[in-house]
C-alpha cells in the first residue's frame, strides 16, 4: 500500500510513511518536554540526590538556589519530625522566642509522616515542629514526582524498571514534602505535650 506525503506530495510506502510519522511525533513530544521543563538537567540532578540524606554542604548550596527561584505560597500548616540537632535548638526556646533554621529543612503536609520521623524508628526525639501557614516553601514532592515520571528507563535499576520508578513515585507522594530555606526565622507560639500522640509539639510561625 502507498500513501501521499502531505509535505511534498510524493507517494511513499505505507510502512515507511508510518515510521516517519511516529518519529516525527516522538520528536515533537521530546521538544515539548524540553520546552516545558521547569529545571535544567543539573538542577534535576540536585533534586534526585535529595531522595537520599541531604547532608552534603555543596548539595545544600545548589539546592538553596533552586528553592529561592521556585518556592510558592503554601496556605496550610507543615510538620517536621525533629532531629537531635534541631531538638537541641528547640529545648532552649520558650514561647515568644525565635530561632533560625540555619539549613534547608524538609517538612510534610501530613502530621503522621512527621510523627513517624520523630518516632524511635528514625530520630527517636518524639518531638514535632509544627509551622503555621501561610508560608513560602518549595513543593519538592510535586516536582520530584514529575521528574520521576518523565525520566528515561535508564535512570532506574533492576529487572522491572517501571516498578522501581513507581516505588520512588509512591515514596515522594506519601511524604508530601516541602522544603523551607535556611534563612527562615521561626517564632515559637506554643509548646504542647500532646498526650494523645505522645509527642511534644513546638508550634511556630514564620517571623
Amino acid at each position: 500500500m502507498i500513501a501521499i506525503d502531505q509535505n511534498n506530495g510524493q507517494a511513499v510506502h505505507l510502512s515507511d510513511f508510518l515510521v516517519a510519522k511516529v518519529l516525527e511525533m516522538n520528536n515533537e513530544i521530546k521538544n515539548l518536554k524540553q520546552q516545558s521543563k521547569t529545571f535544567t538537567d543539573e538542577e534535576e540532578s540536585v533534586l534526585w540526590r535529595c531522595m537520599n540524606d541531604k547532608i552534603c554542604p555543596v548539595l545544600h548550596k545548589d539546592l538553596a538556589v533552586i528553592i529561592d527561584n521556585n518556592s510558592e505560597e503554601y496556605k496550610f500548616d507543615l510538620y517536621r519530625g525533629v532531629s537531635n540537632s534541631l531538638l537541641r535548638q528547640l529545648q532552649d526556646k520558650d514561647v515568644g522566642e525565635t530561632l533560625m533554621l540555619n539549613r534547608i529543612t524538609s517538612f510534610s503536609e501530613d502530621f503522621n509522616v512527621a510523627r513517624q520521623f520523630a518516632s524511635y524508628e528514625v530520630y527517636g526525639t518524639r518531638t514535632i515542629l509544627h509551622v503555621v501557614g501561610p508560608m513560602l516553601a518549595f513543593p519538592y514532592s510535586k516536582h520530584m514526582e514529575n521528574i520521576l515520571l518523565a525520566a528515561p528507563d535508564c535512570e532506574f535499576s533492576g529487572f522491572d524498571k517501571n516498578k522501581h520508578r513507581m516505588d520512588n513515585v509512591d515514596m515522594v507522594q506519601n511524604e508530601q514534602e516541602w522544603m523551607i530555606n535556611e534563612c527562615t526565622r521561626l517564632k515559637i507560639v506554643d509548646i504542647i505535650d500532646d498526650e494523645q500522640t505522645g509527642m511534644c509539639i513546638y508550634k511556630a510561625e514564620i517571623y
